[in-house]
């Protein structure tokens, strides 16, 4: 018989996909998608840890010698390109009737938090609990992170099954003694979910 009591979904590529939103917001400041991943790749961290939206574009912007902005852009964008993953949120729906807790760690920024408050801010509640980097100022692969989620939920690393789309931070649950599934498409996560949990999950109808 299973120890698994819980799941835990990262948030962004797993629960939703950012592909487009992340080209709108390069767009947005006039750069294109790869330009703006090089010089957001120093700032990112500190985005996901609580950096202010407006200070992250601009920083970015300072590094690509452009000229700062006053547009927050980042909610807008989200709720028009950032759509939510309804296969996988279905999974989570049969997770919780069958008994097991569901949770969120998510490296997720301010105006993505904000989001999730309000997508998931129904009843009964969609997961039972929610950890976001920009409130807690951990992010993914900290070990911290993990625990403090883990806390939340009632239960120890060993009792999860951790669901995200880096390898990295997935090993990192895994180092702790949880049962760790790197997604990288629904079909495959949801079998490995199937098999860890000796269940065969329904898909929503199309």
């Amino acid at each position: 018989m299973t120890s698994i009591q819980a799941v835990i979904f990262d948030q962004g590529n797993v629960l939703d996909s950012h592909k487009e939103s992340d080209k709108a917001i390069a767009e947005a400041i006039g750069m294109s998608p790869a330009e703006f991943g090089m010089y957001a790749k120093s700032h990112v961290r500190a985005l996901h840890l609580g950096l202010d939206e407006l200070e992250f574009l601009n920083k970015v912007l300072k590094d690509a010698g452009r000229s700062p902005t006053t547009e927050r852009v980042f909610r807008r964008i989200y709720e028009n390109k950032r759509p939510f993953n309804e296969e996988l949120l279905h999974v989570n729906a049969q997770l919780r009737r069958l008994g097991f807790k569901t949770g969120i760690i998510s490296n997720a920024e301010i105006p993505l938090r904000d989001l999730l408050a309000e997508r998931y801010a129904v009843e009964p509640p969609l997961f039972d609990a929610i950890v976001c980097s920009c409130d807690v100022g951990l992010a993914k692969p900290d070990r911290e992170i993990y625990l403090l989620g883990c806390c939340r939920l009632g239960i120890t690393p060993k009792e999860a099954v951790f669901i995200d789309d880096n390898a990295k931070n997935v090993q990192a649950f895994r180092d702790l003694g949880g049962y760790g599934t790197h997604h990288s498409d629904n079909q495959k996560t949801i079998q490995k979910l199937s098999t860890l949990l000796g269940y065969t999950f329904a898909l929503p109808k199309p």
